[in-house]
Formats: C-alpha cells, sequence, structure tokens
C-alpha cells in the first residue's frame, strides 16, 4: 500500500533522533567526554549503510532520511575528537 512506503523512512528517523537526544542529554549534564566513540561510530556506520542501501536501489527519498543523522553523528565524533585534541594539547 501506498501509504505505507514511509513507514521505514519515519521509523529510521524516530531511532536516529532518539539516539541523538540521548546523546545530547547525555552533553548537556556530563560533558563531551560521556558519549564513548564507538556509540558514535555504531551511529554514524548504520545510518551510512542505510544510505548507501538507498542509493544502490536508486530511492533518493529514503537515502536522504538516514543522511541527517549521519550528518549530526558525523558532526558530534568531530566534536569530541576537538575537544579531546583541545584538552590533551591545551590549544
Amino acid at each position: 500500500m501506498i501509504w505505507t512506503d514511509w513507514l521505514s523512512e519515519l521509523g529510521v528517523l524516530c531511532l536516529a533522533a532518539s539516539s541523538l537526544k540521548q546523546i545530547a542529554e547525555e552533553w548537556k549534564t556530563r560533558g563531551l567526554t560521556d558519549t564513548s566513540y564507538p556509540a558514535l561510530a555504531l551511529l554514524a556506520i548504520g545510518s551510512l549503510a542505510l544510505v548507501l542501501h538507498a542509493a544502490l536501489i536508486e530511492q533518493s527519498w529514503t537515502a536522504g532520511v538516514p543522511a541527517i543523522p549521519l550528518t549530526l553523528a558525523i558532526g558530534l565524533l568531530y566534536l569530541k575528537v576537538k575537544d579531546f585534541v583541545c584538552t590533551k594539547c591545551r590549544l
């Protein structure tokens, strides 16, 4: 059915939003160092896998949905690495 086509995109977006919200709450109370590199990497890798799958089956709209959490996860990893480097090097 046509109305069910968007359910997988909605599910992926809600799961990613849930992960990102949890990370944001952790960082707000405990700082950047609280979320582990593996957790952020898994969020990025999982989102990347969904983007690649959608691109391979030529569904550009479906690829755009997990691209949002992929971009955010990469940004969060960047912030965490930047914080680590600044802390260790006192820049």
